[in-house]
């Protein structure tokens, strides 16, 4: 089966600023990143992989995006597919790097300290959610 990233759009972006910390009693960093995959109700060659991301960048600013990446394929897609090893490990290692690149670029634009997200292990991150 062939597949190609289609598109990608930040759904909702929230960016808050957060009143000085006392650094004793609160964390100053927190990165929470999870997913999900949803088929296209229409085209069923069609599949999305959804982020939800939220983090605190040193005390000083929250982020929370919701980001879509949407991906076509050459064959259509059944439930297998969708909880098997691409949809679930390889799409979204695909779309992350898109994610990471609208974070840095909007804290940058948007004056504060640029953000780099961390690299992501999909693989354990899908064995943490089966684990579940």
């Amino acid at each position: 089966m062939q597949f190609n990233l289609q598109s990608f759009k930040a759904e909702k972006i929230e960016l808050e600023i957060l009143p000085k910390l006392d650094i004793q009693s609160e964390a100053k960093k927190t990165f929470n990143l999870n997913y999900h995959i949803l088929l296209h109700k229409e085209l069923k060659n069609y599949f999305c992989v959804v982020f939800n991301l939220d983090l605190i960048h040193e005390g000083d600013f929250k982020i929370s995006v919701k980001y879509s990446s949407w991906f076509l394929t050459s064959e259509d897609i059944n439930d297998e597919f969708l909880t098997g090893q691409f949809a679930q490990v390889n799409a979204p290692a695909i779309a992350y790097p898109f994610l990471r690149s609208f974070i840095s670029t909007l804290t940058l634009n948007a004056g504060y300290h640029t953000v780099l997200l961390p690299t992501v292990n999909f693989v354990k991150l899908h064995e943490d959610k089966n684990n579940q």
